[in-house]
């Protein structure tokens, strides 16, 4: 018997032709991603003894992430090999200049903000380019199902990356952490190329025989579906943004830093679990009001967590905003995969990703303004705010996000 009753389902999408092969290596690369934050603040704190540097080059590589939709426009929706291996070695040889310069005890942080610019610049889509895997892949009636295992992968990756850090710094030092991150992503950028040809759809065009007009990156912007659906996105992402840093301002204030660990543990947990379970039921709901119910309901629970009253009581509170925020992002990626086409689905999944990281950017800024001049209650409150208003807009522009036939997974 297995634990969770859309398990087989779900192994049946694995034992699709190069699924498993595409999983494995996109696995291994994000698991890169789960360490590479924590690591990259330890290590040039390390370096520098300053935390405003190790900040600076976090935020810089953040901030440099936002390029993602120019890369998904140079690999092509047929991942070139060729692009692929250029922009891996780039991420690679940055981390391993980051890990080699803090294992000399390098002082200067212009250099660590600069390969860490260059790190966030050239660091390959691999998200959207599993994404796109899955939609070559997968029957329509199947994408639901697909995008949802493939997003509750990403979150259980990302839960394990820090875990991961913390050990291999108490073990060997934060330098071994950013080494060890840089190798990860090698193997399974290695294992990635290596799959191409067999990943490739059969019969699919090349991209020089592509329409000119899907060159531009801007291009799947045109839409004005994709950009309802990314207008929706982008207010509820604002909103959520706020949880980090409220809530580790709540455990300092309860006098237990620690604690912020479980709370936000909590959350990906929830996120896990709600969009596993959501993409294994058939949905009644039009998109667009299944976006509306989701953005309410994050909104609710950040409302919520203004009075929740210990952190035990906050933890279960956004479990349920993590249940609802996955399977948002699960509607999303089902309805800009029914409108882009075979030239722009790793283009346009791609700014889906954009979106969601700069609203989370955008939430987490005006939150810690926020937690820094009134506390974090006033932070929920904001973030619940904004989630509402998404939410709202979500009712308003549902016949635009919403295309003809509901795309539903289900046994």
């Amino acid at each position: 018997m297995s634990f969770f009753p859309g398990a087989a389902a779900y192994g049946r999408l694995l034992r699709l032709p190069t699924a498993r092969r595409a999983v494995v290596a996109s696995s291994v690369c994000r698991l890169s991603f789960g360490t590479l934050v924590l690591a990259l603040l330890l290590a040039v704190e390390h370096a520098t003894t300053s935390f405003a540097a190790a900040g600076a080059a976090s935020a810089v590589f953040s901030l440099c992430t936002l390029s993602g939709p120019a890369k998904a426009r140079f690999i092509g929706d047929q991942h070139q090999r060729g692009p692929v291996v250029i922009l891996s070695a780039a991420y690679v040889s940055s981390l391993g200049g980051l890990a080699l310069l803090a294992g000399n005890d390098f002082h200067r942080a212009a250099l660590f903000i600069a390969l860490s610019a260059t790190a966030g610049l050239s660091v390959p889509p691999v998200g959207a380019m599993m994404r796109a895997r899955w939609a070559t892949i997968t029957a329509v009636a199947d994408r639901q199902r697909a995008f949802a295992l493939d997003l509750a992968l990403e979150d259980g990756l990302f839960f394990a990356g820090p875990l991961l850090t913390g050990a291999l710094v108490a073990v060997g030092g934060p330098v071994i952490a950013l080494w060890v991150t840089a190798a990860l992503f090698a193997a399974g950028a290695s294992l990635l190329v290596a799959g191409q040809a067999a990943m490739a759809r059969p019969g699919a065009r090349h991209p020089r025989h592509a329409d000119r007009r899907s060159k531009g990156v801007l291009q799947p912007l045109r839409s004005s579906r994709a950009r309802a659906v990314l207008l929706v996105l982008l207010g509820v992402s604002a909103g959520a943004g706020v949880i980090d840093v409220a809530v580790t301002a709540r455990a300092v204030h309860d006098r237990t830093p620690a604690a912020a660990g479980y709370v936000l543990a909590a959350v990906a947990m929830g996120s896990v679990v709600g969009g596993l379970t959501w993409g294994h039921v058939a949905h009644r709901l039009r998109p667009g009001w299944q976006l509306a119910g989701l953005g309410g309901l994050v909104a609710a629970t950040l409302a919520a967590s203004t009075v929740a009253p210990t952190l035990p009581s906050l933890a279960a509170v956004l479990m349920v905003n993590g249940a609802a925020l996955s399977p948002l992002l699960v509607v999303v990626y089902v309805i800009v995969d029914s409108i882009a086409g075979d030239d722009n689905r790793t283009l346009l999944s791609t700014w889906v990703n954009t979106t969601f990281n700069a609203g989370v950017a955008a939430g987490a800024a005006a939150g810690g303004a926020l937690v820094a001049s009134t506390g974090p209650a006033s932070a929920f409150l904001v973030g619940a705010a904004t989630a509402a208003t998404a939410a709202a807009v979500a009712i308003l522009v549902r016949h635009l996000v919403t295309p003809g036939r509901s795309q539903t997974g289900g046994t």
